[in-house]
């Protein structure tokens, strides 16, 4: 998965197609969800089809990414094939136990049923995945960066 993080010929063709005629002249990160190509295709289908609109980091992702989650600052999505499928641009960054998520953020990542419930006892696997244990310090105290966005490019998938 963490070649997915690089920029490509793809990735940059999409970003100068976005920038160049808006006089954007920032940096981007590159960013798959998920822990499998198959999730990070799966969710990157909700962002292009207008459900998902907020995900989370672990304070590590943040502090190790290249390009950290910045507000007003640019993503472009790929999938699990490595494909870019949009550019979004944050909106909103706050940092916080997992047990902080309330209803709305919840509905808003678009996974699962979307409810609180059911999104915390998903973030939580999946967290304990991601540090490859069962670690007992992964739990809804776990600290994360909650990052709501909006999409910006292709024009067809923009959230006006």
């Amino acid at each position: 998965m963490d070649d997915l993080f690089k920029k490509t010929e793809a990735t940059e063709a999409m970003w100068l197609e976005f920038s160049r005629p808006r006089g954007v002249n920032s940096e981007y990160a590159v960013v798959a969800f998920g822990d499998s190509p198959g999730m990070a295709t799966e969710l990157a289908d909700l962002v292009s089809s207008g459900i998902k609109r907020a995900t989370t980091c672990s304070r590590h992702e943040a502090e190790t990414s290249p390009i950290p989650p910045t507000l007003g600052g640019y993503v472009v999505l790929v999938d699990g094939k490595g494909s870019p499928r949009c550019i979004w641009q944050t909106t909103d960054l706050r940092e916080g136990p997992l047990s902080s998520v309330d209803d709305v953020f919840a509905w808003d990542e678009g996974e699962g049923t979307r409810l609180r419930d059911d999104w915390l006892d998903g973030h939580i696997a999946y967290y304990r995945r991601e540090h490859g244990s069962q670690d007992p310090k992964i739990d809804d105290s776990f600290v994360v960066i909650f990052e709501r966005f909006k999409v910006v490019w292709p024009e067809v998938l923009s959230d006006h």
